[in-house]
């Protein structure tokens, strides 16, 4: 399990969203919110961060703090040739960017009326399977976008100006997802992943705190034999955290099975008993030899 993940409140400024687009590659972030009871990580629900790129991307923001759980799509974008609020804010962005005139859209966009609306579902996956990817501004932002069409990829940034704006978490998150308590064993979190194919799981306490969250990668047979190890003191030879990536090859040497005998030397050589001050390694290793041969 990962403690601490990186986590978004229900509304949350669009510059702390990108930022954490930018610094990670996680493909979902619990959504918390402040609650006076219950503690300041109370759980709400997840969002995927293909959602995230989405809205940031459809300049899906408001500069007055929204009041969650209160906007639902637009009933145009039920209509397959009818645009959606999501749709022209799109064509807005990029026609600004283009031309830097407004759009005969923009007297919608701009009204209170267009603000209680979110991105429908056409909206959030006509962008499959090239969802947009998140680049910082800087002088080289326009030669890498023009790359990035080139290969296929749609590419945006953030404004300075927009990184102060507030964006609606509430109506793309999952409300419901699947949940496991901290004090569950890891055969229940195992079955969840194996029978639901889950890509993660969040663990809560008891009062729905998020307390950690739990990947595909944490649940392999190489990274819960490690886990096991490092439990039981075996192998001391392991430096790099739990939650962190690997070095090379670690895993690759981590086949290889430590035999019961190497096992013993390894507790005999961290033993005071045996280990004595001033002794070399060759030594040491004869006196482990003459001890396991009897």
């Amino acid at each position: 399990m990962t403690a601490n993940p990186k986590t978004l409140r229900t509304v949350e400024r669009a510059g702390v969203i990108f930022d954490l687009l930018v610094s990670t590659e996680h493909n979902a972030f619990p959504v918390i919110v402040e609650d006076p009871t219950f503690g300041s990580r109370f759980f709400a629900g997840v969002i995927l961060r293909k959602q995230l790129n989405v809205m940031l991307s459809h300049h899906d923001f408001s500069i007055e703090k929204p009041t969650p759980f209160h906007r639902q799509p637009h009933p145009a974008s039920y209509q397959p040739d009818v645009a959606s609020i999501g749709t022209l804010r799109h064509r807005r962005s990029r026609d600004l960017e283009a031309n830097k005139t407004p759009r005969v859209d923009d007297k919608l966009l701009e009204s209170p009326l267009a603000s209680n609306y979110c991105l429908s579902y056409h909206d959030m996956e006509n962008h499959y399977p090239r969802y947009p990817i998140p680049t910082p501004m800087h002088q080289g932002f326009q030669a890498a976008a023009h790359a990035g069409c080139i290969a296929g990829d749609e590419l945006y940034t953030l404004l300075e100006e927009d990184r102060a704006l507030w964006v609606d978490l509430t109506p793309y998150m999952n409300q419901t997802p699947y949940l496991i308590q901290e004090e569950a064993p890891f055969v229940r979190a195992y079955r969840l992943f194996r029978s639901a194919g889950l890509r993660h799981l969040v663990v809560v306490n008891r009062h729905n705190n998020v307390r950690g969250i739990i990947t595909r990668r944490e649940l392999e047979e190489e990274h819960c034999a490690r886990c096991f190890r490092l439990v039981k003191n075996i192998d001391m030879d392991d430096v790099y955290p739990l939650s962190g990536a690997p070095p090379v090859g670690f895993f690759r040497k981590m086949r290889h099975k430590i035999s019961r005998t190497e096992q013993v030397k390894r507790a005999l050589i961290n033993s005071t008993s045996i280990a004595r001050d001033g002794e070399s390694e060759n030594e040491r290793d004869t006196t482990l030899n003459e001890l396991l041969s009897h």
